[in-house]
């Protein structure tokens, strides 16, 4: 917990520490909330934990269920230019904690899973998964 002081004119300064500690520049944001123990800070960051990337439309089931059985898409692999995109845009979150590889595809149908297995281990999230895509 950290004591701050409401100066004369309203304002509230963080010590250096904390500011450094929480990634808050100067001008940056913060949400105040009332909670029933007092108030709660928030910084207010564009910023993501999860993200579900589908790397594949393709699948080797066939569920009556399914909602690609409307669709008229072509079945697609995302492409190597694509995913690096992707990964340096992943990169650029601080705060992100897993990546899911999965959709209406079947990611382990598409031929650079491995590597994009390993690239997704790289980031340092705790749990990047690939579920089978199943109705």
């Amino acid at each position: 917990m950290v004591k701050l002081t409401l100066d004369a004119e309203g304002r509230l300064t963080l010590p250096d520490d904390l500011r450094r500690r929480c990634r808050l520049e100067s001008g940056a944001e913060l949400l105040l909330e009332g909670t029933g123990e007092g108030l709660a800070f928030y910084p207010l960051r564009l910023d993501v934990h999860k993200v579900y990337l589908e790397l594949t439309t393709r699948c080797n089931l066939h569920c009556r269920t399914c909602v690609r059985n409307v669709w008229d898409d072509p079945l697609e692999d995302m492409s190597e230019a694509t995913f690096a995109r992707v990964m340096d845009g992943l990169r650029g979150l601080p705060d992100l904690r897993e990546v899911v590889l999965g959709g209406y595809g079947e990611p382990f149908s598409h031929p650079r899973i491995l590597d994009y297995l390993a690239a997704v281990k790289e980031l340092g999230v705790k749990s990047p998964s690939a579920p089978t895509a199943c109705c």
